[in-house]
């Protein structure tokens, strides 16, 4: 997976170009992503954090509890929960 302030990609080794591509609504800004231990779902930290499929890159969820840009996400060993930081100087965990 690749990630950029505006889109993430999914990517086959095998392959030259990605397999899957999602664009963010403008102005999300992504600045970090994690990748569940299942490899299930992949959280994205931006203006929010977002949640996706992590083979098909579908939306599944979006959390916007913070007040700022959030800096960085990471999921538990067993992915029943996720945390988040961010610029408003706040942690965050959502549970499953």
């Amino acid at each position: 997976m690749s990630l950029s302030a505006d889109n993430i990609k999914l990517w086959d080794v095998r392959k030259p170009n990605p397999v899957k591509s999602y664009d963010f609504a403008p102005g999300f800004d992504a600045s970090a992503l994690d990748i569940d231990y299942s490899a299930t779902y992949v959280a994205v930290a931006g203006a929010a954090v977002r949640v996706l499929l992590a083979k098909t890159l579908e939306p599944v969820t979006a959390f916007e509890q913070h007040k700022k840009a959030v800096t960085d996400v990471k999921w538990t060993r067993d992915s029943s929960e996720l945390a988040s930081v961010s610029l408003d100087r706040n942690l965050v965990i959502y549970s499953a």
